[in-house]
């Protein structure tokens, strides 16, 4: 990995960062597409104080041109803020949502962890995007923290109803291989949904277990469901995380570092536009050599 560099990314794919905060520390749009090159992105919102922000950080999401650099926008809210909602937060976000067609929902989710009393607020305000999601059909991004079961729970009340969105990412995925693999097999079985997977350095290879972990579930999931991740909220540190993540799916996987970029990438495109769009990346993926 010290071998690695910006420059890696300079050469044929542009990777693709899925979890993005620039939000949170207001930056001009055109200071991050310089300071990220050539790097494109999803930009989170996390609370509804970010939502008058993401028509500015809105680019050309196309897939005319396959490596084309563009930002589109995630709007929603995640667990943290689910009690700070304000009386109109859901006619709001539908509104954002008709204003921005090629948004997706994010970053949504529950966290156990931070929730307190407030657990049940999180799970309301949860299952309302999701409904939202699959009404607007967009996919979303899931934040997760000791929380899978419940989660599951409510995938599986809402997948009955066949009201879960098409296409789900769980973000900086910090649960074991089981509950990955059980996600994966049961929403294209029972619910018709795909579920792809985000790992960010900052997490996901954040101690020795965090790594042990990650690295059993790149292994348990479908190549097709890996996704990068910066999750950062600061612009110098998007392309030093996305190499690291980059290295430790490619050391994992056994690919090659371009066909890290190229696979995870295309993964990227599928998640955001889903294959209705028609999207291939022009570029042959090698297999690992089992």
């Amino acid at each position: 990995l010290a071998k690695l560099n910006h420059e890696d990314f300079s050469h044929g794919e542009n990777p693709h960062d899925v979890g993005h905060h620039q939000l949170e520390i207001p930056t001009p749009c055109e200071d991050v597409q310089r300071a990220v090159q050539p790097c494109s992105m999803v930009i989170m919102s996390t609370h509804e104080d970010n939502w008058p922000r993401t028509h500015d950080s809105i680019g050309p999401a196309t897939s005319r041109d396959q490596k084309r650099i563009y930002s589109i926008c995630a709007v929603g809210i995640h667990p943290w803020f689910a009690t700070s909602v304000t009386l109109d937060w859901e006619q709001r976000l539908r509104e954002k949502l008709g204003a921005l067609p090629n948004a997706i929902v994010g970053e949504i989710g529950l966290d156990k962890a931070r929730a307190g009393k407030f657990y049940p607020e999180q799970q309301s305000v949860f299952e309302t995007q999701l409904r939202m999601a699959h009404t607007h059909v967009r996919p979303v991004s899931i934040h997760c923290v000791r929380a899978i079961g419940k989660m599951y729970e409510i995938f599986e009340r809402l997948g009955a109803q066949q009201k879960l969105p098409a296409r789900i990412a769980m973000h900086s995925f910090g649960a074991d291989a089981t509950w990955a693999a059980r996600l994966v097999a049961t929403g294209r079985t029972r619910w018709n949904v795909r579920f792809f997977f985000g790992f960010s350095s900052a997490v996901n290879l954040s101690g020795t277990q965090c790594q042990s972990r990650t690295h059993a579930v790149l292994e348990a999931i479908p190549g097709d469901a890996i996704l990068l991740e910066s999750d950062a909220n600061r612009v110098e540190h998007v392309v030093p995380r996305l190499v690291r993540m980059c290295g430790a799916v490619a050391a994992c996987r056994r690919w090659t570092l371009a066909d890290t970029v190229a696979r995870t990438r295309q993964n990227a495109l599928a998640f955001i536009h889903g294959r209705e769009a028609g999207i291939s990346v022009p570029v042959k993926l090698r297999d690992p050599a089992i």
